[in-house]
């Protein structure tokens, strides 16, 4: 079945955009709804137990808020998290980072990541990011030139390792092709034509994923 993944980032953008910033606005985090398009909920502060497994896309039995703090989209703080449903994988890597040592599972039906609302609604009036960050082509867009705050190309969907499908999220794909780092940056995203097959890899500490064809890719302008 084909997903339109810009509609899903944009409706769950939109529900996380009606949600309120004080954390007893959304539930306590449990198990990841199963078969959700996204799970909006909060950690409470304190170290995160429950089992964890794969890097940046988790298994849906992983502990949520473990795996929000191993994916950086909390710290040990807690906080709110959005996460979203992503195709299951061959394979999920172990890795440890930001204090969560994740663990190795082999092919699974269902996954989820996490998504930084803050590039999903643009950070318009934040002081982390302008009112021109990146989110993702909008539909008919040619080419953007756009900002990733510091640390916002950790959280995203990208498909393909360059070119990749047009509604990738800019920042993660600008950082799994090294066109930015930690400290984020300006970048120029362009549409180009589409290719038959795109092929997820790991790179700069961001995972992309397999998709099929795809009428138009997002490819960078680093002239």
């Amino acid at each position: 079945m084909s997903i339109n993944r810009f509609a899903l980032l944009s409706s769950v953008a939109m529900l996380w955009s009606g949600v309120a910033s004080a954390q007893d606005a959304l539930p306590a985090c449990g198990t990841y709804p199963s078969g959700a398009a996204s799970y909006a909920c909060t950690c409470q502060s304190g170290f995160f137990a429950g089992g964890v497994w794969g890097t940046n896309i988790y298994s849906t039995d992983s502990n949520v808020c473990a795996a929000a703090q191993h994916a950086g989209a909390i710290t040990a703080a807690g906080g709110n998290v959005l996460a979203v449903a992503a195709p299951g994988q061959a394979e999920y890597a172990a890795t440890t980072q930001n204090g969560i040592a994740s663990q190795h599972w082999g092919k699974l039906d269902s996954s989820f990541m996490f998504v930084n609302p803050q590039m999903l609604l643009g950070a318009t009036g934040t002081k982390e990011a302008p009112a021109e960050a990146c989110t993702a082509l909008a539909i008919g867009e040619e080419r953007t030139t756009c900002s990733c705050a510091a640390g916002s190309g950790a959280m995203g969907g990208v498909w393909g390792s360059g070119p990749y499908t047009a509604d990738s999220t800019i920042c993660a794909a600008a950082k799994h092709a090294g066109v930015i780092g930690a400290n984020g940056g300006v970048v120029t995203a362009i549409r180009g034509p589409g290719v038959p097959v795109y092929r997820g890899s790991v790179a700069n500490g961001v995972t992309s994923l397999d998709w099929e064809s795809f009428d138009s890719s997002l490819m960078f302008d680093q002239n």
